[in-house]
C-alpha cells in the first residue's frame, strides 16, 4: 500500500534492557517497587520493575532507595515470546519475506519475483495486503529499515519503509520523463483486507475498519510530496524546515478495492522540481502521544503526525518557505507521557529530552517547556491546550549544518515537581518565543521524546488505630471527623504506617498532643525522640509516660489533637494524620429509674416468674448527657458485679444489657426471675465512664428512684414439674416412664445403676437408651428449663440431652464443652449459636446436676451446676432467641441429632424439659427429693 500504514488501536508493548540493570517479578503478596528496591539494596546494583515495563516506560530501582522511570513518546519496545525487547526495525529477508527484526507493527514486505509488495497488520487479526499491478517486483536492497525495489517503473524506485507502529511506501520519481509515465500518473495499488473492511477516510485518506471491533485499525491520511530542494532529503524526510505538498488519496472499486495515488494532479507542472521526486501518500496511526499544531491550518489536528512527515514543527516559518499555500505558519508542539509509575510520588528530579533535528540557522532562538493540558486527536491550533506552568527554557540550533548538527536539548521539570505527581499523564507543550515573524524560530524536533523521572514514595498517612481507656471512635477511620473518647488522663496512642520504599529502611512517627486553643503542644517529640516503624505495615504506641516532652504529665479533661507524621530515611515525608478526642475522666451520675404502676408498691401480687413483663423507664441523669444504659436482672441475693465500659448500644454481655436513649430516656422489658428480684442500672458516658455512687447518695427505693437499682418482687411462680420425661430404649423399644424428679444419694462416684422404687435409675449410655418422645420437646423461642443428673465417663465434648427440628437441625443442646465445662447452646434461627457455661471442670465418673434456662425476656441464659451438696452459683450469658421448633420435633439422650453417632458414655437420669423460668427453690425441688437431706445451696 502507498505511503504510511499505521495501526489505531493500542498495539503491542514492549521494554529495552540494559546488561547493568537486573530484572524481578513481584510476588503476589508484595508490591513490585518493594521487591525490585530490596533486591537492589542487597546486589548494590539497579533491579528493573518489570511489572511496570510497557512499550513506552521502563523502572528502575536503585540501591539509594530512589525509583527512576524513563518514558517515551513513542513506541520503543515491545513484548514477545521472550520478553521485553528493544524495538528493531533493520530488515532481515528470512527466505519467504522481508520484515523487522522486532516491531510491534506486523510488518512484512515482498521479496521480488511477484507482484507481492507488503502486508501489515495489527497481530490482532486485521491486515491490508497490497500488490503490484504492473507485474513481478525486482528482489529489494536493504538498508536498515528501507527496502528499495530499483527502477519498478522506467526511472522509479519503490522504496519501503518499516516504522515502529507504521509502514511506508515512497515512489522515488529520478526525473522529469519518468514523472510522465502515465502508469505512474495512474498508478493503482491492488488491496486486500482481512478481518476489515476498506472505506474512505478523513479528508483524502483510506482505512480498514475491523468486522469484529467496528473500530478503525488501519489507517492512512492525506499523502504528500517533496522533492530535493534540500541536500538532506531522502526517502523519509523533506529535508530543511520540512516543507511537503499534500494531496488527496482515492479508494476506488477493484477487486477488493485499489487505492489511486492521484500523482498526476497532485505534482502538476514538473519545472522548477529538484530531482529526485519524492511521493509518499502519507498513512499514519493515533498509537502515539505527540503533535503540533500550526496557524496556518487552525481546524486541523496533527495527531501522531498525520498529513506530515512525523517530525514536529516549532516556530515560525514564512511564507516564501511554503511554495504550496504561501502562507505564514506559526506552529507550537506537544508531547505526551504515561506518568502514572510517579503517580502519588515525591519527585526528586525530572528531565524532559527532546532532539531537534533541524534548525533554519545556527543561530539560537529561546524555546521554553510548559506543563500544559493534555492533547487529543482532536486538538488543533484553535484548541491548543493551556498553560499550567513553565518548566525550563533554553536557547539553541541544532541540525543546520555540520557547525550546529543534529542533538539532544534537555528541559528541567522540577519547577513543577509538586503539580506533576497529581496527575497519571503529563503533557510538555513547546513554545518559541517570537514564533509570529521570525524565521530563525522553525525547528523540526524528532517525535521520540522522553522524560526521566527520578521520585520515591513517602510513607503513607498514619492511621490511629488505638487509644487506651478508649470506649467511643477510638481510631483515626472510625472517627472520620468526630472526636474519640477516652476516660484516662494518661491516654497512650497507637498508629501504623508503612513505606513502599521498603529498603529505606525503618520510618520514624513524630507525635504530638495539643489541647484545642493552645497553640503550643501538651505533649510532644523533641529531637531523636520518634519512635520507629517497620516500614512494611509497622505499628508503635507512643502517650503518657513515653519518651518525649512532657509526657509525665496527666492531660486534664478536655479537648484535645494528637498529631502524627511519618519520615522516611530520605527526608520524604507522609501526610500528617489529625486525631480529635475528649478526656472525660469524671464518671456520670446514676441514672434514674421510674418503674411502672403494677410495681409502684414493689410488689406484683399477680406477676409470674419469668412471664409477666415490666416496663422500666431509664433517664439520663439531670444535665448529663450519657451514651447509654446498662441494666443486669438478678436474684435479690446476686451481685452481677460492673459492667464493661466497652459495651456498645443495643449489645449484651454476660448479665449486663446495653440500650441507648431516645432523646434523653429509654424503655426496657425486664421479668422477674426469683419471687424477689433486683434490676441495676448503670449509666455509660461516650469514655466509657460507668455511673457509682455512695450508700447515701443511691437510696432504694421502689418509684422514681435514683439510686440505680429496683428491688421487687412477684407473687407467683411457673408450675413446676415434677416427673422427668418419660425415656424410650432406642434399641429394645422398651420406655421408663414416672420418675419423679429430685434424687438424693447421688454425690458420690457412680460405678453401678443407684436403685429406686418409683423407676430403675441410671440410664447406661454405652450403647442403650437414646431418646425420649417428641412430646417431651419445647419451644425454644420461648423461656425454657432443661436439667439433668449425669454421670460421664469422660470429660471429652459430648451432648447429654438435645433437641432437634424435623429437618434435624439443633435447637439446643446440653452438655460437656469442649473444656470440660457443662454447657447449654441454643441455635438463632440465622444459624448464630450462644452458649453459656458453668465453672469449674466436670469429674469423670462424679454424679452431677445441672440445670440450665433460657430466658427470654431478659434476654438471659443461666446454668448451675451441683455436685455433692453444694450448687455453683449461677453464671450468665447474653442470649440472642433461639428458632422456633418445627413439625416432628424430637428430644434426644446421649446425642446431638437423629443419625448422629452417639456421644456421651456415662449414665443420665432424671432428665428435665419445662417450658418456664424456675426459681431458685424450684431448680433445688428438681435437684433433691422432698425427704432429701441436702440443704445448702449457694447464690
Amino acid at each position: 500500500m502507498l505511503g504510511q500504514l499505521g495501526v489505531t488501536g493500542a498495539g503491542a508493548a514492549s521494554a529495552s534492557s540494559s546488561a547493568a540493570v537486573s530484572s524481578t517479578t513481584a510476588s503476589s503478596d508484595a508490591a513490585p517497587e518493594a521487591v525490585a528496591l530490596s533486591r537492589a539494596k542487597k546486589s548494590g546494583a539497579a533491579v528493573r520493575v518489570d511489572a511496570l515495563t510497557t512499550e513506552t516506560r521502563i523502572v528502575d530501582a536503585s540501591p539509594d532507595g530512589t525509583l527512576t522511570a524513563t518514558v517515551s513518546s513513542v513506541p520503543v519496545r515491545m513484548r514477545s515470546g521472550a520478553g521485553w525487547s528493544d524495538i528493531d526495525l533493520n530488515l532481515a529477508d528470512d527466505g519467504t519475506e522481508v520484515r523487522p527484526r522486532m516491531a510491534p507493527l506486523d510488518v512484512r514486505f515482498g521479496r521480488g519475483g511477484d507482484a507481492r509488495m507488503s502486508t501489515v497488520g495489527d497481530r490482532k487479526g486485521h491486515s491490508v495486503e497490497q500488490s503490484w499491478p504492473y507485474g513481478k517486483l525486482p528482489a529489494p536492497i536493504l538498508s536498515g529499515d528501507q527496502a528499495t525495489y530499483p527502477d519498478v517503473l522506467p526511472g522509479v524506485d519503490l522504496v519501503q519503509i518499516a516504522g515502529r507502529d507504521r509502514m511506508g511506501q515512497v515512489f522515488k520519481v529520478k526525473t522529469a520523463a519518468a514523472l510522465a509515465d502515465p502508469r505512474l500518473k495512474d498508478l493503482r495499488v491492488q488491496l486486500r483486507a482481512t478481518g476489515a473492511a476498506l472505506e474512505p477516510h478523513g479528508a483524502g485518506g483510506v482505512a480498514a475498519r475491523g468486522t469484529d471491533t467496528g473500530t478503525v485499525e488501519l489507517s492512512a491520511s492525506k499523502g504528500a510530496w517533496w522533492d530535493s530542494a534540500y541536500p538532506d532529503t531522502d526517502a523519509a524526510d523533506p529535508g530543511g524546515p520540512g516543507v511537503s505538498h499534500p494531496f488527496d488519496l482515492g479508494l476506488a472499486a477493484h477487486g477488493q478495492g485499489a487505492f489511486s495515488t492521484g500523482i498526476a494532479s497532485a505534482v502538476g507542472d514538473p519545472k522548477g522540481l529538484s530531482f529526485p521526486l519524492y511521493i509518499d501518500p502519507d498513512f499514519t496511526n493515533s498509537r502515539r502521544d505527540y503533535l503540533y499544531v500550526d496557524s496556518a491550518f487552525p481546524t486541523t489536528s496533527y495527531w501522531n503526525g498525520q498529513y506530515t512527515d512525523g517530525k514536529v514543527n516549532l516556530g515560525f516559518l514564512p511564507a516564501a518557505w511554503d511554495t504550496t499555500y504561501g502562507v505564514n505558519h506559526s506552529a507550537q508542539g506537544f508531547y505526551q507521557f504515561d506518568s502514572s509509575a510517579s503517580l502519588g510520588a515525591v519527585i526528586l528530579a525530572a528531565r524532559f529530552n527532546v532532539t531537534d533535528v533541524w534548525s533554519s540557522s545556527c543561530t539560537p532562538t529561546m524555546v521554553r517547556a510548559f506543563v500544559t493540558y493534555g492533547v487529543t486527536p482532536s486538538t488543533t491550533w484553535n484548541n491548543r491546550p493551556g498553560k499550567i506552568q513553565q518548566l525550563d527554557a533554553k536557547s539553541f540550533a541544532n541540525g543546520n549544518s555540520a557547525s550546529c548538527p543534529a542533538a539532544t536539548v534537555g528541559f528541567d521539570m522540577m519547577a513543577a515537581k509538586d503539580k506533576l505527581p497529581t496527575t497519571g499523564q503529563w503533557t510538555v507543550g513547546l513554545y518559541a518565543d517570537n514564533d509570529n515573524w521570525d524565521q530563525l524560530t522553525w525547528k523540526r524536533f524528532d517525535n521520540g521524546a522522553t522524560i526521566t523521572v527520578q521520585y520515591g514514595h513517602p510513607p503513607t498517612t498514619p492511621k490511629v488505630t488505638a487509644v487506651s481507656a478508649c470506649n467511643t471512635y477510638c481510631t483515626s477511620d472510625t472517627a472520620a471527623g468526630k472526636s474519640g473518647y477516652t476516660r484516662t488522663a494518661g491516654p497512650v496512642f497507637t498508629v501504623s504506617g508503612s513505606d513502599v520504599d521498603v529498603n529505606d529502611g525503618w520510618i520514624t512517627a513524630w507525635m504530638s498532643v495539643t489541647k484545642e486553643g493552645e497553640s503550643s503542644a501538651r505533649w510532644w517529640m523533641a529531637a531523636g525522640q520518634p519512635i520507629w516503624l517497620s516500614p512494611s505495615a509497622g505499628s508503635g504506641s507512643w502517650g503518657y509516660g513515653s519518651t518525649g516532652q512532657g509526657t509525665n504529665q496527666p492531660l486534664p479533661d478536655g479537648h484535645y489533637k494528637f498529631s502524627v507524621t511519618l519520615v522516611d530515611q530520605q527526608g520524604l515525608v507522609s501526610g500528617s494524620t489529625d486525631y480529635w478526642f475528649w478526656v472525660d475522666t469524671a464518671p456520670p451520675p446514676v441514672p434514674q429509674i421510674t418503674a411502672p404502676t403494677e410495681l409502684s408498691t414493689g410488689t406484683d401480687g399477680s406477676g409470674v416468674v419469668g412471664s409477666t413483663s415490666y416496663k422500666f423507664t431509664i433517664t439520663e441523669p439531670a444535665g448529663y448527657a450519657v451514651k447509654g444504659f446498662v441494666y443486669a436482672v438478678t436474684d435479690s441475693k446476686s451481685d452481677p458485679g460492673a459492667p464493661d465500659a466497652a459495651m456498645s448500644c443495643n449489645t449484651a454481655k454476660n448479665a449486663f444489657v446495653m440500650v441507648c436513649p431516645n432523646k434523653n430516656s429509654t424503655t426496657m422489658n425486664v421479668a422477674a426471675i426469683d419471687v424477689s428480684t433486683t434490676l441495676r442500672v448503670w449509666a455509660l458516658d461516650a469514655a466509657g465512664n460507668i455511673s457509682s455512687c455512695t450508700a447515701a447518695a443511691c437510696p432504694t427505693g421502689p418509684n422514681r428512684s435514683a439510686a440505680g437499682s429496683v428491688a421487687f418482687s412477684v407473687g407467683k411462680t411457673a408450675t413446676a414439674p415434677t416427673k422427668a420425661m418419660n425415656v424410650t430404649d432406642s434399641t429394645t423399644g422398651a420406655a421408663r416412664t414416672g420418675m419423679t424428679v429430685g434424687f438424693d444419694g447421688l454425690s458420690g462416684p457412680c460405678a453401678t445403676e443407684p436403685a429406686s422404687t418409683d423407676a430403675p435409675e441410671g440410664f447406661s449410655f454405652s450403647g442403650g437408651y437414646s431418646s425420649g418422645t417428641g412430646g417431651a420437646a419445647v419451644n425454644p423461642s420461648q423461656s425454657f428449663t432443661a436439667s439433668v443428673w449425669a454421670c460421664p465417663s469422660g470429660t471429652g465434648p459430648s451432648t447429654v440431652l438435645a433437641q432437634t427440628d424435623s429437618s434435624g437441625n439443633s435447637q439446643l443442646r446440653l452438655g460437656l464443652a469442649a473444656d470440660g465445662h457443662w454447657a447449654l447452646t441454643t441455635r438463632a434461627g440465622s444459624g448464630t449459636e450462644t452458649t453459656v457455661e458453668g465453672t469449674g471442670t466436670a469429674t469423670a465418673g462424679q454424679w452431677a446436676f445441672v440445670n440450665a434456662q433460657y430466658d427470654l425476656i431478659n434476654a438471659q441464659m443461666r446454668i448451675t451446676v451441683a455436685s455433692g451438696n453444694s450448687r455453683d452459683t449461677w453464671v450468665v450469658a447474653a442470649a440472642n432467641p433461639p428458632s422456633a421448633p418445627g413439625p416432628g420435633t424430637q428430644v434426644y439422650l446421649g446425642k446431638a441429632a437423629p443419625g448422629s453417632a452417639q456421644s456421651y458414655t456415662g449414665l443420665i437420669t432424671r432428665p428435665v424439659l419445662t417450658q418456664a423460668v424456675l426459681t431458685a427453690q424450684q431448680v433445688q425441688d428438681l435437684w433433691t427429693s422432698a425427704v432429701g437431706s441436702t440443704s445448702q445451696v449457694l447464690y
